[in-house]
């Protein structure tokens, strides 16, 4: 049974924003290791780089499954303006049809994260949604033949 393009589409696009995001934990999670980062501000935090090795997992955890959240919804909603717009979307080579629904569709899945569980701090997670989608634009964005020689 072969999956529908757009269906197809969402998975793709989900699986990659979830690996970007693991990366980014795993880094995050590598820099916590390094700098030491108690888990609490306690002034006998033991001074060896095991007991901060926690902070690999935890950071790669949490950031996998934002990304999964952040992938899944961008994809969705980019499906679905795609769905109700054909026409709005279609390429007439303007910044909107080509990059600005993925601006907006990722501002809207980073806050549909963000502000039910952080109130008003939902605003970095919108910021991270927008900075995703720039990111997924620049490295879908359509191929320019060069003139070289």
């Amino acid at each position: 049974m072969a999956i529908p393009l757009r269906l197809r589409t969402i998975l793709l696009t989900t699986m990659r924003w979830t690996a970007a995001w693991t990366v980014i934990g795993l880094l995050i999670g590598i820099a916590m290791t390094l700098g030491r980062v108690p888990p609490m501000a306690e002034p006998g935090a033991p001074s060896g780089y095991a007991f901060y090795l926690f902070w690999i997992p935890v950071c790669l955890g949490v950031a996998s499954v934002f990304g999964l959240l952040l992938g899944l919804l961008f994809s969705s909603l980019l499906a679905a303006i795609e769905l109700w717009m054909p026409l709005v979307v279609a390429e007439s080579g303007s910044f909107m049809s080509i990059y600005g629904w993925r601006l907006v569709c990722g501002a809207i899945a980073g806050g549909m994260i963000g502000f039910p569980v952080f109130d008003w701090n939902g605003f970095w997670y919108m910021a991270m949604g927008i900075a995703s989608a720039v990111v997924s634009g620049f490295m879908n964005r359509p191929k320019v033949r060069s003139l070289a020689l």
